[in-house]
């Protein structure tokens, strides 16, 4: 049922308003529209049972829709006789929706689940909700706690600040279930409740004299010219259906206009270049085997590469004498890859797993695919689901609009593979088969006798001046590479290896080789010529640095040191990026060839500095996490606890117990240095010494003074909930605000110059 609701949801955000509906309310405080509840839902909010919906109980129109009375009037007498819902000015441009939480009015796990609602909608959406900041957005979201119940008004209002409200309470009660946080925020972003809708009556009976006087209001339907629910049937199930209630959320009646949308649709100037498939592949495509590889059924240039014929040309007879894999005009410029899916070509598991695809690269390296704005971007790809089998340009065409096709399939068959489609994504971003490589002759042996006639061509080799392997062997197991039958008269091979396998399996299409990897990286997160091996940037991501993964040469490391870049993105706005020298001038660079674990404190200035790691075993020296997050925390701009101003208040240094010559490790701060920005002094925090540090026979150097309240001075266990606020204040907000930032886990693009106390320009640089 949910998933129907998600259809919904996508199918209005595939298109937009034309028209103004609702009226511009008068009320510039967006509090003076909110009511005072009644008694008893102010009773009832406090003793909730199992199966009732806050939302219902929190006062305001249909329970939870703030709304100035003119707005309630045009709404019951549907005076507006236009086809959407709401105005074009009453969305939220380029589907972007700013928001910030008062967190002073929840625990931390509340402030999660609130952004666990938000990237929800994001998992199955192009929506995308990003921390307000004063200087980019006029509108924003604050999400409070301070008002009785659960609501929101519905649309951007266009008055600046507007509220969601949700009563705290524990999790999965109340305002803090998952899916009424959810409720909550698609009002926001537009919808009224699927009992408005007008085709209501077809489906349920409104039992008028069992209603509450006063709140008839709450039932009130719309006519057609008013709410739509696109073709798509009524449903009980939308999120939420408990005894014999229907609480749910309509799609927006919303007109189409190409260019000024949520999710946007474009024509593809490269279609012609598709070629149409066998009947023999269409066949084939339609009874896969458990072994067979979709791609290599596609009907296109070496089976799934779309190439005009000037391009097919071009790549046979080896006309391009760059030494990259591809020209560098058919790069995606530093590594951002826009995309758009058309999800009406599949099901949302489908559409979820393309997203898995282009996230699992992500994770391995600092390509990040970011939905395409026409408004930002030039050339983009859509995936479709229309062609047969799976295919793909090779490299950024430069023509607008590119396809990847994806035939619909059960998971993990045919194209909906996972390491098919990152097959078809790592086509897109610029490379060819492997068995293309130049030097596969030292490698393979291709059986020519054993090839279908007319499909030779998919064995073509390129010379070294068309594609590299940037100083990578040849790999067997790599995701581009054909199966050993491939293109077969009789199953035979028609690909045999010359060298020991390894244990590889030619054709494997369950996971990206470490190869893959590297060449990725080599291609798009170092200059080509460089010997250094792959960053992975996990997150989304904006602070800077740059891994020597030469020196640091293990992948579970250096995936340790993207973990604890993650784990501070998870809880502040911090992001960290890939160092582009085209872009950064101070960026971060991970060593691991000096002595122990060090870093500069915040932003040098000097171009390079130096964030030291020595290699050891996960969870042992450097390589504790939260030793690689306190290393981090030095690098952007804290120092040690004990170094605080106040820390004489808190701890005692027990001057004669410390070694000689490390006294200076002691040395104390005064306010017009460091600063605890109104936060305790924390003796859990991760920037804490342990109690006997420095300690000359291991008898405590650092006394606590007050209660520990359990924590552990030194604890390298977890970041405290003061060094998280620290690091939000510090960054995230004006320096004093408590307020916890908007963790957007999919977006990337900004960079954050990371000594300013506010995200600057974050829309500009988005995506």
């Amino acid at each position: 049922m949910m998933a129907k609701c998600f259809f919904k949801l996508f199918i209005a955000l595939i298109i937009c308003a034309t028209i103004e509906c609702l009226p511009t309310s008068e009320y510039e405080d967006p509090r003076a529209m909110i009511k005072a509840n009644t008694p008893e839902n102010l009773e009832k909010l406090k003793t909730l049972g199992p199966n009732d919906l806050a939302e219902e109980l929190s006062g305001q129109y249909q329970g939870d829709i703030v709304m100035s009375p003119e707005e309630v009037a045009e709404y019951e007498n549907s005076r507006n006789t236009k086809t959407g819902l709401i105005a074009t000015r009453y969305s939220w441009a380029g589907g972007i929706v700013p928001y910030r939480i008062v967190e002073s009015d929840f625990t931390l796990d509340q402030v999660s689940y609130i952004h666990r609602g938000a990237r929800r909608m994001e998992e199955v959406t192009c929506l995308r909700f990003v921390p307000y900041d004063p200087k980019v957005h006029n509108d924003f979201i604050t999400v409070t706690g301070s008002g009785s119940g659960c609501f929101s008004s519905v649309g951007r209002r266009g008055t600046g600040e507007q509220i969601l409200n949700l009563q705290p309470n524990n999790l999965e009660v109340g305002c803090f279930r998952l899916h009424t946080i959810i409720h909550e925020f698609m009002h926001a972003v537009g919808f009224y409740h699927m009992q408005s809708a007008a085709e209501r009556d077809e489906w349920v009976e409104i039992v008028w004299d069992k209603i509450q006087a006063g709140t008839e209001g709450n039932f009130a339907k719309q006519s057609e010219t008013v709410v739509s629910n696109y073709g798509v049937d009524y449903d009980y199930g939308c999120f939420i259906l408990n005894m014999g209630k229907v609480f749910c959320l309509v799609i927006l009646s919303l007109s189409f206009l190409v260019g000024n949308i949520y999710c946007n649709p474009i024509d593809d100037s490269r279609a012609s270049f598709i070629k149409a498939n066998t009947p023999e592949n269409i066949e084939k495509l339609q009874n896969l085997g458990t072994d067979d590889v979709a791609e290599l059924y596609s009907g296109q240039y070496q089976g799934d590469i779309v190439m005009s014929p000037e391009e097919i040309a071009e790549y046979e007879n080896s006309r391009n004498t760059k030494t990259g894999l591809i020209a560098t005009r058919y790069n995606w410029a530093g590594g951002i890859v826009p995309y758009r899916i058309v999800e009406s070509d599949f099901t949302l598991d489908q559409v979820s797993y393309i997203h898995r695809g282009a996230r699992r690269m992500e994770e391995v390296t600092c390509l990040r695919f970011v939905p395409y704005d026409p408004k930002v971007h030039n050339d983009f790809i859509t995936v479709t689901g229309s062609g047969s089998g799976c295919f793909s340009s090779v490299g950024r065409r430069g023509t607008g609009e590119q396809i990847l096709n994806l035939q619909p399939y059960d998971l993990e068959v045919g194209c909906f593979r996972l390491h098919t489609i990152i097959h078809e994504f790592m086509h897109a971003v610029g490379f060819y088969h492997m068995q293309s490589a130049a030097e596969r002759d030292e490698w393979v042996e291709i059986i020519w006798d054993k090839i279908r006639a007319g499909t030779e061509g998919n064995f073509n080799k390129q010379s070294a001046t068309v594609v590299s392997n940037y100083g990578v062997d040849y790999d067997y197991g790599s995701v581009m590479h054909y199966s050993k039958t491939a293109f077969s008269i009789d199953g035979s091979d028609t690909i045999v290896a010359l060298r020991d396998l390894n244990g590889e399996t030619m054709g494997q299409r369950v996971r990206m080789s470490e190869k893959d990897i590297l060449r990725l990286n080599r291609a798009y997160c170092y200059d080509v010529e460089t010997t250094q091996a792959p960053i992975v940037n996990p997150g989304l991501a904006e602070l800077i640095m740059s891994f020597v993964n030469n020196i640091i040469n293990t992948l579970d490391q250096v995936s340790y040191i993207h973990r604890g870049a993650r784990r501070m993105e998870e809880v502040t706005c911090l992001r960290f990026v890939p160092y582009d020298p085209k872009v950064h001038n101070d960026f971060i660079t991970v060593t691991g060839s000096g002595s122990g674990c060090f870093s500069s404190v915040g932003r040098r200035g000097t171009g390079e500095q130096i964030l030291n790691l020595q290699p050891n075993n996960l969870e042992v020296g450097c390589f504790r996490l939260h030793t690689i997050i306190h290393e981090f925390m030095h690098a952007v701009g804290f120092y040690h606890m004990q170094s605080a101003a106040e820390r004489d208040e808190w701890v005692e240094i027990v001057w004669d117990k410390i070694q000689a010559g490390t006294e200076g490790n002691f040395a104390k701060q005064s306010e017009t240095v460091v600063s605890n920005y109104g936060v305790d002094y924390d003796y859990g925090s991760v920037m804490h010494y342990p109690s006997v540090s420095f300690s000359i026979d291991g008898s405590p150097t650092i006394i606590p003074l007050k209660d520990l309240n359990g924590e552990t001075m030194g604890q390298r266990v977890r970041m405290s909930e003061k060094d998280i606020l620290r690091l939000n204040s510090a960054y995230c907000s004006d320096v004093v605000s408590t307020e916890v930032p908007i963790v957007n886990p999919g977006l990337a693009g900004l960079i954050i110059n990371f000594i300013n106390n506010i995200i600057n320009n974050i829309m500009n640089a988005r995506n």
